[in-house]
């Protein structure tokens, strides 16, 4: 079937000015973002619409709104105190029983006097020491005195030990300087210095100091007892 011209010619004018509006309206620009707090005609672009008005971020789909997150447990940070070390008590001092030596003239008296450990019996160890000087006001062991005699007796009246020093300090079994000599039952075997045998019992000092002028000062039946296995 033939078509008019007229009829054709308008055919294609609107396919034409179809085709032109399909054309603008992909080219047409994206129309500006107002901002309804900007002042009237403002405008900004869609980049500053964005950053000012940020998209809430969304939750992370693996995180489990029903169970609360475990709290870490924090590492101490203070640094532990060492004990702080005790110090050690000190040794008990040794009690010492002293006794004045004032047998002798009344008139013609000098400074003389026996120490020892103040102990009723003896287990262990022995020892005893005598202080004296001539005259009363001297300060110095031993001046003015020429010897000190000491003897040991047991229950019966026996001697069992004697000795004369004759230096200062004046000591039953020697030594004195500065301390002296403690018989050591067990070391000694259990025997004197003479070699007699050390027995429990009860026993006696005597003590005899003679000055340079010889004047002379005694002591008599100074009591203890020794106890040995």
């Amino acid at each position: 079937m033939k078509i008019p011209f007229r009829r054709f010619i308008f055919m294609c004018s609107i396919s034409l000015l179809l085709a032109g509006l399909a054309a603008c309206a992909v080219d047409a620009p994206t129309p500006p973002v107002t901002n309804p707090t900007s002042a009237p005609g403002e405008i900004l672009s869609t980049a500053s619409s964005t950053r000012d008005n940020p998209v809430p971020a969304t939750e992370s789909p693996t995180k489990d709104a029903g169970v609360l997150p475990t709290a870490t447990p924090l590492s101490p940070t203070s640094t532990p105190q060492k004990a702080t070390p005790q110090p050690k008590p000190s040794p008990t001092a040794l009690a010492l029983r002293t006794v004045p030596i004032e047998g002798g003239d009344p008139g013609n008296m000098f400074f003389a006097e026996l120490v020892f450990p103040d102990a009723k019996t003896f287990t262990s160890s022995l020892w005893f020491r005598v202080y004296a000087h001539k005259p009363i006001e001297s300060k110095v062991d031993g001046e003015g005195i020429e010897k000190v005699e000491f003897s040991i007796l047991n229950s019966e009246g026996v001697v069992v030990h004697y000795r004369t020093e004759q230096t200062a300090g004046y000591c039953a079994f020697s030594g004195g300087e500065p301390d002296c000599l403690i018989w050591n039952f067990a070391e000694q075997q259990y025997k004197w210095p003479d070699g007699g045998k050390i027995v429990s019992g009860a026993y006696t000092m005597n003590v005899l100091v003679t000055s340079k002028d010889d004047v002379v000062m005694f002591l008599n039946d100074v009591s203890f007892n020794i106890q040995v296995p």
